[in-house]
């Protein structure tokens, strides 16, 4: 069966994305040869497994009963002590560049017997792209590795789709990144090997300090001459500030992008997330294709300020308190911005 959605994918008889093809050779390429075994034949195989279950079970009901019956699921939020990782690391070496962006929170908190608990959880999202031309790689096989002190991923495609790779993962539990820590990347691709370094982005370490505002040179709009108020970092993103932001009220504005590549380009994915300071918590604000809407207005905003591109975006913040809010393109981040929410 795999074989026959490998020869469908292949010879192109299947019309989906390539992006879709990438992602199914992929998970085809790696799957584990299938090996026959006499130990574990059937039913022998099947009555292992269930005794395990049953140890496991057993082990996990003493624990409970040991632990006072307490797990994280029913200790209330305030009686825990939040513990937030959130880094991005980046590098290059002379083909690829590749990003690593790591978010994991913690949480100490006491049992009904005293003793003091831990649960946690982590995502990672990896992202890899070739420098050079796509044709250069078009078709050919890639296989990437990259190791942190929380484990690392990888894997192998059969054939390239697309200039970029990437590979998300999360877990419960699991172990945490430092910021001060080197991930180490290897590529293999049409016979070559590069291995770089990868370093905690300084631009994006928590600085909780409210993203100043700045004006805009003076536009010629229809009712006359006026000046807007932008906020955010010159040479990276802005947005048109409106007035304070509330909690669980739509906001709406517009975001201008810096960058030649985005010069006329109105297919790049642009994704803007809100993490709050106190609590971790993430919020995808908007997640959509870029592009400019015919609006006069906000081209002479652009031209005001050399912006590349813009876009239309409500956002709405559920809570109150310190958030930042981390712009990307095509995954790639760009800046952050933070902002104060009111109730």
């Amino acid at each position: 069966m795999d074989k026959e959605i490998k020869k469908i994918i292949q010879n192109e008889e299947l019309v989906v994305p390539d992006i879709v093809k990438q992602r199914m050779n992929q998970t085809l390429y790696n799957l584990p040869n299938k090996k026959k075994s006499n130990l574990l034949s059937f039913p022998f195989k099947y009555l292992i497994s269930g005794a395990a279950c049953i140890f496991i079970t057993i082990g996990a009901i003493f624990y409970m009963l040991t632990n006072g019956g307490v797990t994280p699921s029913n200790q209330p939020e305030e009686n825990k002590d939040k513990i937030i990782h959130d880094y991005l690391y980046s590098g290059e070496s002379d083909h690829w560049e590749a990003s690593l962006e790591f978010f994991g929170r913690g949480a100490f908190f006491k049992g009904e017997n005293g003793r003091t608990g831990y649960e946690s959880e982590t995502e990672e999202f990896f992202r890899l792209e070739y420098k050079g031309d796509f044709k250069e790689i078009e078709g050919k096989p890639i296989s990437y590795e990259y190791k942190t002190s929380a484990g690392g991923g990888g894997g192998t495609l059969a054939e390239m789709y697309d200039k970029t790779v990437t590979n998300r993962s999360g877990a419960g539990n699991g172990a945490m990144m430092r910021e001060d820590e080197i991930v180490e990347v290897t590529v293999e691709w049409a016979g070559r090997t590069e291995s770089f370094s990868l370093q905690s982005n300084s631009s994006k370490d928590t600085n909780w300090e409210v993203t100043p505002t700045f004006p805009t040179p003076e536009i010629q709009t229809m009712s006359g001459k006026r000046s807007y108020l932008l906020r955010g970092v010159k040479g990276k993103a802005v947005y048109v500030d409106t007035g304070d932001i509330k909690a669980g009220e739509p906001y709406k504005t517009r975001w201008l992008f810096y960058g030649e590549e985005l010069e006329g380009n109105t297919d790049q994915m642009i994704k803007l997330v809100a993490v709050q300071k106190d609590t971790g918590q993430k919020e995808i604000l908007h997640h959509s294709v870029n592009g400019e809407i015919g609006d006069q207005r906000s081209i002479d905003i652009m031209d005001a300020i050399h912006a590349q591109t813009s876009l239309h975006v409500v956002m709405n913040i559920p809570a109150p308190g310190m958030w930042r809010i981390d712009a990307y393109i095509e995954n790639k981040y760009i800046t952050s911005i933070v902002v104060e929410v009111k109730k």
